[in-house]
């Protein structure tokens, strides 16, 4: 575009110095015809704004340089609260905390907490199994029941089994067929007959006033220091497996009375009754069948404790299944 000569020569001037940055110096030759050179445009026109208020690229401002995005436009959002893509954060990022916790922990600690997280997910997908109920009478003082039913504990451990606990009574069994010396040495009758009804007694009342979970918790305790530790059958020994239970140790005082006598016989006989004449201990109810024993020494554990409890589970099953019995060592029974 052909210009007045002064006119292009100072427009030229005052792009350069724009570009440059250098400041704008007056034209020696003022020219009135246009607007002063101090409020003219970078293409020669009329100012909007102040040049003080333009923006890099030379163009008027909307908002101020401090609000302005880096691409020139208004802000949305903070930059503080955009995302790396540009969108609005959802939860803050201290919400993550944990994921990155996890990832820098080491790999053997990895290990454990996925093992623990499997094992957390088997026990929930294993209560969910409904158990059969095996219901089984003993006599604190017997053996042979102690036993079998250390066998059952560890049969639920691999099978979808739980043990009833009930009492019977050996004194009551043969009607006080105790014999006034017995292994222990002892040659009082009347001590002897309180010896075998006392635990039983006891472990009834335990029962009644404190329910199942309580009654397996003492016959464990009573029936380790009788079988595994050897203690004596007395009143001492029955405190003091009360005491560790946390139980009032003054419950010993019911097994050397006959106030429940009525309640035990009943229980008794509801465990006994469906054998007919084949009577002893231990005794076990199953699926409508009832027998007793079986008989282990040692008891077994783990799996193999799972594959007797089946196979004994399909024998006591079978309509035409009498016995099955051989014979007996002589090892005292540990």
């Amino acid at each position: 575009m052909v210009a007045k000569g002064g006119k292009r020569r100072r427009g030229k001037a005052t792009k350069r110095e724009a570009d440059t940055g250098t400041p704008k110096a007056k034209s020696k030759k003022p020219n009135a015809d246009g607007p002063s050179p101090k409020l003219e445009s970078k293409e020669g026109k009329p100012d909007g704004p102040s040049p003080k208020l333009k923006s890099k690229e030379g163009k008027p401002d909307g908002l101020s340089p401090k609000l302005k995005s880096k691409k020139g436009k208004p802000d949305g959002p903070s930059p503080k609260l955009k995302s790396k893509k540009g969108k609005s954060n959802g939860p803050s990022p201290k919400l993550k905390s944990k994921k990155r916790t996890s990832d820098r922990m080491p790999p053997e600690a990895q290990r454990k907490s996925r093992d623990r997280s499997a094992e957390t997910s088997e026990a929930a997908r294993y209560k969910q199994v409904e158990r059969t109920l095996v219901d089984l009478w003993f006599d604190p003082i017997c053996p042979w029941a102690w036993l079998t039913s250390r066998w059952m504990l560890e049969v639920e451990q691999v099978r979808p089994v739980k043990t009833i606990f009930h009492l019977m009574s050996l004194a009551m069994l043969d009607e006080v067929t105790v014999h006034p010396a017995d292994d222990r040495g002892t040659t009082d009758h009347q001590g002897a007959i309180d010896d075998a009804w006392a635990p039983a007694r006891v472990a009834l009342a335990v029962e009644r006033h404190y329910g199942q979970e309580q009654l397996a918790a003492f016959y464990t305790e009573i029936g380790s220091r009788f079988h595994l530790r050897q203690q004596p059958r007395t009143r001492d020994t029955i405190e003091a497996a009360l005491s560790d239970l946390r139980l009032p140790p003054q419950m010993a005082d019911l097994g050397y009375t006959g106030d429940n006598d009525d309640a035990l016989r009943d229980s008794h006989h509801a465990g006994l009754d469906p054998l007919g004449d084949e009577v002893g201990t231990p005794v076990i109810h199953l699926c409508g069948a009832a027998w007793v024993g079986p008989v282990l020494t040692p008891w077994p554990t783990g799996e193999d404790a799972g594959q007797v409890f089946d196979a004994v589970r399909r024998l006591t099953s079978l309509p035409g299944f009498f016995a099955l019995k051989r014979s007996r060592n002589t090892r005292t029974p540990s």
